[in-house]
C-alpha cells in the first residue's frame, strides 16, 4: 500500500512542486522496481487465499498478474540500468553531434516502445482484476467489499487505459486525483481482507 500510494502521488507532486528531474525520476523508477516486487508477492498470496474459494478464477488471476507484474518489473529494470544509468548519463557527459543523436534516438525508441508495453500491463492488471473479482463472489459475508475493491481497480485500468490510448484526455485531471485514493483504498481493503481470512480458517474465512 505504501508503495502504491507514494508511485501514484510522486509524479502529481513533481509537477506540484516543480522539482521533476533525472534524479526524482530514477528515484520513482527504483520505487516501481519494489513496487513491482511486492506485487509479485502480493500477488501469489492473494491467489493462494482465494484458491479454496474459486481455484480456476484464482488461478486465471495469478496467471495475469504475473503478466502485469512481469512487464512493470521488466520494463523498470532496463529503465533504470539502462536509459538512466546507460543512456541518459553517457548523453549527459558526452559532447560529440554524432553519439549525442545516437543516444536520443535510443532513448526515443525506447520511450515509444515502453509506451505501448504498457498496454501489455495494463491488459494484465485489468484481467487478473477480473478473474479475482470472480472469484471473491465465493468469499462469503465480506465479499461486497473485497468485489468492489477488484471492481474499483479493474475499473481504474479501463479509465487509463481509455485516457493513455483512446484519447479520452478529459480523464485525466480526474484519474490523477482519484487513482492515488481509489487505488490505495481498494488495496487497503484486501490486504485486511487477506489478514482477517489468514486468522481462519479455509470453511469459515469471509
Amino acid at each position: 500500500m505504501v508503495t502504491t500510494l507514494v508511485n501514484t502521488t510522486l509524479p502529481l507532486l513533481a509537477r506540484t512542486l516543480d522539482f521533476a528531474s533525472p534524479q526524482t525520476a530514477e528515484l520513482r523508477d527504483w520505487i516501481l522496481i519494489g513496487h513491482a516486487v511486492l506485487g509479485l508477492l502480493a500477488s501469489w498470496y492473494l491467489a493462494v487465499a482465494l484458491a479454496s474459494r474459486a481455484t480456476g478464477a484464482a488461478g486465471a488471476g495469478l496467471m495475469f498478474a504475473l503478466i502485469e507484474k512481469g512487464t512493470e518489473l521488466a520494463g523498470q529494470i532496463i529503465l533504470v540500468f539502462t536509459v538512466h544509468r546507460g543512456w541518459r548519463a553517457e548523453l549527459a557527459r558526452t559532447a560529440e553531434p554524432a553519439r549525442r543523436v545516437i543516444l536520443e534516438a535510443r532513448i526515443g525508441l525506447f520511450d515509444d516502445l515502453w509506451d505501448d508495453t504498457y498496454l501489455v500491463f495494463w491488459a494484465g492488471a485489468l484481467l487478473s482484476n477480473l478473474c479475482w473479482f470472480a472469484a471473491a463472489r465465493h468469499t462469503g459475508r465480506h465479499r461486497r467489499g473485497l468485489c468492489t475493491a477488484f471492481l474499483v481497480m479493474a475499473l481504474l485500468t479501463i479509465a487509463l487505459i481509455l485516457e493513455d490510448y483512446a484519447g479520452q484526455r478529459w480523464l485525466k485531471s480526474w484519474l490523477s486525483i482519484a487513482y492515488p485514493v481509489l487505488l490505495t483504498g481498494s488495496r487497503a481493503w484486501i490486504a485486511w481482507w487477506l489478514r482477517r481470512a489468514g486468522r481462519q480458517s479455509p470453511d469459515r474465512a469471509s
